[in-house]
């Protein structure tokens, strides 16, 4: 019949796997819940365990949590509700739960709260400074209500906290621990450190003076948090970036490895990576070079630029064949520069040909930027409006404790009143700050080299740059 939304069950949201597309249907065969619920919108997909959505019940908006992990769905149905209302009941603002109900025979459980409409996350605020601000700022004193109440929020990133009608919300109850009120200060400490760390280091450390104004915190204790619980969050994101989970899709077999973003992957991509040496030979060369073969590439919509890393001889083969590629090295860094509020061309997919464990050629695709190279833009005039950003750029990857390895002025682009950063698989994490000292010098000295010794350019950044 025109008009009709195709049904589904349990059984076949399992079998969907990812391949699940709103809107439809969901019958959930409880006698609880005897009204079906109409999927409009797909929130988060766990394939075979939970889905968040949008839907439509009794003639209203609401947001389901359906948990139908065979194994663990009553574990984390419960945890979810204990959450909410536990929330609620310290007069934290969270939605509010207006139904629930469990289909024991199909191992599925649902839960329903109240949609909140034109709400945001901390994540989506983010160009709106304004909006931003005062939700951050709600959602700190939010943190000190909940752990005067003994509530710890486990899995504490931006998303997990909506703004909306100028008021914050914490929705997330499968992850509210309760311990008896209030919180150990170091429980706090942890706590609050963790979501900090979800910001840039600029950001986070501009809050944290806040917090030691606004209050009595420990902020020597709270800024030794913030460092262990930053470099946490980056080896977990780590992890995640070369395995299958819902940012990234990676494929692994005998002759291939490969990993795209979700966002980015369309079948234009897709037809990129499955032969692209045919599309680097029909790009536009921007590097054609022993190491290296650099072509912009023009797809339906976008372009996009791809780099293929060359195996010189044999030599070379033998020496890169059980090595990470460094085209991952690209990859791995470029997400890592995100977290660090650090501009770079957004990161699309990287790919190793293989043979069983043995590195081969490696690619990797990334957004092309049209700007000007930091060495031509300047044209040897001192514009402090362009080389501000450059030292900025110095300090916040000593900071995220990061030297680049290969410095060179045309490894730095401006494009608009932005500054990005280039050439990335030679960058490098430092946990020993003597070691990351060594090399911020070498960073420092090979970016001075790129204008003469009495260069009014140069002079400028030698005064200006840190010397760590």
């Amino acid at each position: 019949m025109r008009g009709m939304k195709p049904t589904s069950t349990i059984p076949a949201l399992r079998q969907a796997g990812r391949n699940l597309t709103a809107p439809f249907r969901l019958q959930l065969g409880s006698l609880t819940l005897p009204q079906p619920l109409e999927i409009q919108t797909i929130h988060r997909l766990l394939p075979g365990k939970r889905l968040t959505a949008k839907a439509l019940w009794c003639g209203r908006s609401v947001l389901i949590k359906l948990f139908f992990d065979r194994f663990g769905y009553r574990r984390h149905w419960h945890r979810e509700a204990r959450g909410l209302t536990a929330l609620r009941d310290a007069g934290i603002a969270t939605p509010r739960i207006l139904a629930q109900a469990e289909n024991r025979s199909a191992h599925a459980a649902v839960l329903i709260t109240e949609y909140l409409a034109d709400a945001h996350t901390l994540a989506e605020l983010q160009h709106t400074p304004k909006a931003h601000a005062a939700a951050i700022s709600a959602t700190l004193a939010m943190l000190g209500r909940m752990h005067a109440a003994g509530l710890e929020q486990r899995d504490i990133h931006p998303g997990n906290f909506l703004w909306a009608q100028e008021r914050i919300y914490s929705i997330d109850g499968d992850a509210i621990t309760p311990h008896p009120a209030p919180l150990s200060e170091a429980a706090a400490t942890a706590n609050l450190a963790l979501f900090l760390a979800q910001f840039p280091p600029t950001q986070s450390e501009a809050l944290l003076a806040q917090l030691g104004a606004e209050s009595a915190i420990n902020s020597d204790a709270l800024m030794q948090q913030l460092r262990r619980q930053r470099d946490a969050r980056w080896c977990a994101y780590r992890r995640k970036l070369l395995r299958d989970c819902t940012e990234i899709r990676c494929e692994t077999d005998w002759q291939r490895f490969l990993a795209v973003r979700r966002d980015a992957d369309d079948v234009p991509l897709r037809e990129l990576l499955a032969d692209p040496d045919r599309y680097i030979a029909a790009g536009s060369l921007l590097k054609d070079g022993q190491s290296s073969t650099v072509a912009l590439v023009q797809l339906p919509g976008r372009s996009v630029v791809v780099k293929r890393y060359n195996l010189k001889n044999r030599r070379h083969r033998l020496a890169r064949c059980l090595r990470p590629s460094r085209a991952r090295h690209s990859w791995l860094n470029a997400h890592h520069l995100a977290l660090l509020g650090i501009a770079t061309p957004q990161p699309l997919a990287f790919f190793e040909r293989r043979f069983g464990p043995l590195r081969g050629t490696a690619y990797y695709v990334a957004e092309y930027v049209a700007g000007e190279a930091l060495l031509h833009k300047l044209k040897n005039k001192v514009m402090k409006a362009v080389m501000q950003p450059v030292v900025r750029l110095f300090t916040e990857l000593w900071r995220g404790g990061l030297s680049h390895g290969d410095m060179k002025a045309s490894n730095l682009l401006v494009h608009e009143d932005t500054l990005y950063l280039l050439d990335l698989d030679a960058m490098r994490r430092h946990t020993d700050a003597q070691r990351l000292s060594k090399a911020y010098q070498k960073d420092r000295r090979r970016f001075l080299q790129n204008w003469p010794d009495k260069s009014p350019i140069r002079r400028w950044f030698d005064a200006n740059l840190p010397r760590m």
